[in-house]
Order: structure tokens, then sequence, then C-alpha cells
């Protein structure tokens, strides 16, 4: 991975004319130009697939579908799907700050099925086609046709040979509702057609784009439907064990994310198919790979699943480095970034070396405590540099929140004089681009010293996260030159 700088900015939280961001060429054609006059060679976006419980893309209903609220209605009119004034009556008049998640969905949906039952018949052999060699999409297309079937109940609850995938129930859905199961394989072409335009557009411009991959997956979603072998799950397929975190610094109270973990004894002996499947989806959508949670993979933490707080569960051995090597056998030219964060003992950090990922620094964590792994002076050249992640506060949130103790050690380590925030976070901005970080990494808000009522994120609050949008005026008003500036004095 070569020297150089990057921002974390999601593709919901662009600019569009509808409730939510998306692909539509103005957005990405400005972040474009606004990376270029930075000199930034990174474009980190948030997981792209279909987002769960809470809005969450870190509990996706498909470890392989894209997510549909991204399609930009505009292409669809462009490449004659649907005619201009269907979409511009949809076109959203409310607030453009904060996405509307159920706004989005109507409104997407609407033009969606609008564009393929003009479409259907012509495109039917284009759909075809696009099956061939993707189980995925199968798997996809029947479980949201099943679910559509099942006033949206978890496929647990549906019938018995449903529930169960019995054959010869499963080709009476196909039969019996192929309009329905074919118009959720036209919204996975259409996803994949525009965001592969949108990838090729950003790689042009000599930008990588860095993609993440969820540790965990939603019981509620089609992989648990699938291939429940691959999951610990009990005779009636209801989870033996589900995934959370203990405190750390992230969440003074833990997180119980209730996500069933994986059978890894399973896994190791058909040598981690289902893994290797996603990385290979991952590694078509991304040129730089993000694992998140990767320190789950050497050991994880569970509790019951009637568990009601994280804090009484227990660690569990993970596959550790047969899984790595696995991966890196099969993709050996592929560039992955571990994200090591949380609880990391000297066991896990062993491990990741041993795996060759780059390792996660945070620059918010490095004032926590004296002399820890998040102080620039202890950065090697194989790790990416955050100011703050999706899951931190605003960078400028955090100086807003320090004690009199924190904000003396940051002035002191960052050689700062001034009092005054903007200039404390432009020199923290500094001081990492400096640093010997191979990439570093600056969530938008912090370009922008924006304040936490902008955060993506706060783990364990369960509504009202992922709703940041960026608006031209917020964009166009960054100094530029400035930061082009700091990458050619620090050559990024």
């Amino acid at each position: 991975m070569e020297r150089s700088c990057g921002i974390l900015l999601n593709i919901s939280s662009l600019p569009s004319d509808f409730a939510i961001g998306d692909f539509n060429d103005k957005a990405i054609d400005a972040v474009i130009e606004g990376l270029k006059k930075m000199n930034f060679k990174r474009w980190q976006m948030l997981p792209l697939t279909i987002s769960g419980e809470g809005n969450s893309p870190y509990s996706g209903i498909s470890a392989f579908a894209g997510n549909p609220l991204y399609i930009d209605p505009y292409k669809l009119v462009r490449d004659g799907y649907i005619d201009e004034e269907s979409v511009k009556c949809r076109v959203y008049n409310q607030q453009k700050y904060l996405v509307d998640y159920d706004e989005a969905k109507k409104c997407k949906e609407d033009i969606l099925k609008i564009s393929y039952d003009k479409c259907k018949v012509l495109i039917l052999p284009t759909l075809k086609k696009f099956l061939r060699g993707k189980s995925w999409l199968n798997n996809y297309a029947m479980f949201m046709a099943a679910k559509k079937l099942n006033n949206s109940k978890c496929w647990a609850l549906w019938d018995k040979d449903l529930r169960d995938r019995k054959n010869s129930t499963l080709r009476k859905l196909k039969r019996e509702n192929s309009d329905l199961y074919y118009y959720y394989v036209f919204e996975q072409f259409i996803f994949f057609k525009q965001y592969l335009e949108v990838k090729r557009k950003i790689n042009k411009a000599g930008i990588k784009i860095i993609g993440d991959i969820p540790i965990y997956l939603a019981y509620d979603s089609v992989e648990f439907w699938s291939n429940p072998k691959e999951f610990l799950l009990d005779e009636n397929k209801g989870p033996k064990l589900i995934s959370a975190v203990p405190p750390d610094s992230f969440s003074k109270e833990g997180q119980l994310w209730k996500n069933p973990v994986y059978d890894y004894d399973y896994m190791e002996k058909n040598n981690f198919r289902f893994w290797l499947k996603r990385i290979a989806g991952a590694a078509k959508m991304y040129d730089v790979i993000r694992i998140d949670h990767f320190r789950g993979i050497y050991s994880y933490y569970a509790t019951k699943p009637n568990a009601v707080s994280a804090k009484r569960g227990k660690w569990y051995k993970g596959p550790g480095m047969k899984l790595i090597q696995a991966i890196k056998n099969k993709f050996p030219q592929k560039e992955f970034i571990a994200e090591d964060l949380g609880i990391i003992d000297e066991k896990v950090k062993t491990f990741r070396k041993q795996s060759g990922f780059s390792s996660t620094r945070v620059l918010q964590f490095a004032f926590e405590s004296g002399n820890n792994e998040h102080l620039p002076q202890n950065y090697d050249d194989n790790c990416v540099a955050y100011t703050a992640t999706h899951d931190n506060m605003t960078t400028m949130g955090f100086l807003q929140n320090s004690d009199n103790y924190v904000m003396k050690y940051i002035k002191n380590y960052c050689r700062i004089q001034s009092d005054d925030l903007d200039v404390i976070l432009n020199d923290m901005i500094t001081y990492l681009i400096a640093s010997n970080a191979k990439t570093v990494i600056f969530p938008v808000q912090d370009l922008l010293h924006f304040g936490n009522d902008t955060r993506m994120n706060v783990p364990g609050k369960p509504d009202g996260n992922w709703v940041f949008r960026l608006t031209y005026e917020a964009w166009n008003s960054i100094d530029y030159s400035y930061f082009a500036w700091q990458n050619y004095v620090y050559s990024r």
C-alpha cells in the first residue's frame, strides 16, 4: 500500500435529489474532483450491502447483495428504464442534512418497480444471463420473494418446508412467483451496473476504494436461511450463541450485537468456503478490503441467546491463521486492513502481525493513557491511521468534550500553542499526515470541523444512527489547497 491520504465518506451521506445519497454523477464527480485537488488517493466506504436493523450497514440481510437505496434514478432515466417525469415527481423536498430511510425505501422501491414493469419482457434474457454462476443471487431473490409473501416475517417463522428449503417447495415458490423473483434479480442487476460504473470512474481518477466486510450477519438474512450449517445453530435453527463485545473504548457497557456466530469447526472442514466467497465478492467491488472486528477471527466474545447484557459473555477460540492462510492463498495480491480495535491483547497483536494485514490506529485513542499503540511515534508503516472512525465522536466533538488533562496532553504532544479548537484540529490532522502510517484516513466530518451532531454511529445506541449527509456547500468549503500542501510536504 503506497503512502497516501484518504477520506471516510459513505454513499448514503452523499448529496442527491432523494432522501439518501446514491450513485448520482453530480455528487460522485464533486467528491472525485475535491479528492484530486487535495491529492487524496483513497475513498473509504461503509459496507455497500443492504442495511439491516436500525439501518445499520453492519447487520445486513445479505452478505452479497448491494443496497438498492444507492441506485440513482436519473441513471434509470438515462438508460431508458423509466420516464423522467416519474422520477422528478419523487424528488425529496424535505431537509437534506439527514437521511430519511423510510422515505428512501418507499421512493426507490416505487421507482425500481416502475422500471422493472416497463422493461421486464425485454430484459428477461439479460437477467437470466446475469444470474448464471451466482448462487447467492438465486438465494437472495428466493429469500426476498418468500419474505414478501410472508409479510416480512423472519425466515425461522415461515412454513417448515420453506424454512428448511425443501426442493419442491422452492421450485413451486419460483414458478408461482417468477415476476417477484425476477424483480429482485433486476434490482441487483441495476445496482451492480451502476456501482461498477462509479468504481471505474473513481479508479480512473487514480483513487482506490477501501471497502468494508462486517464480520457477522443478521440472523434474519439470506445466508442463515440458505447456509445454516455454516453457523452455530441448534436443532430448531435458533442460535446457540450470539455475538457481543465486552466493555471497551467504544462502549463502557459493552455491546450486545445479537448476531449468531459461525460454526468454525464446520467451516474448516470445507476450507472456509463461505468466507472465501465473501472475500471474492468484496474483491470485485473494492480495491482494498477492510475486515471489521478482525480480532474475532482469533477469538470472539459471545453470550447465551437470552442474555440481556454484554457483560457476562465468554471468549471462544476462532479459526486464527487457518482462515487467514486460506484467504491469502486465494487472494495473494489483495490489500487487506485489519480493524484491530477494542480489547486487543498481545496474542491478538501477534496474530495480526502474522497475518500481514495492515493494522488500524485511531488518534483519539492515543490520549487515553500513557505510551500506547495509538500514539503516532509507535506507528509502523503497515498501518492505517484515522483521526476517528464511523464509531467515534467527530474529532471536533472529541475536543469539545475533553477535560483539561487530555487537552494539555494533545497540545503538548502535537506541539500546539493555540487554544482555538479549529487550530488544534488542523494541527492534529497535520500530525497524522506527517506520521509513519502508510495510509491516513479522515472522516469528512473532521475535514469540515463538524461536531457530534454529525456523528455517524454511537455503538450500542439502537436508532438514530447512519443519518449524516454532506451538502455541496460544505464539501466545497474545504480548503483543498491546505491538504494538498500537507500531502506534498509529507510525501503522500
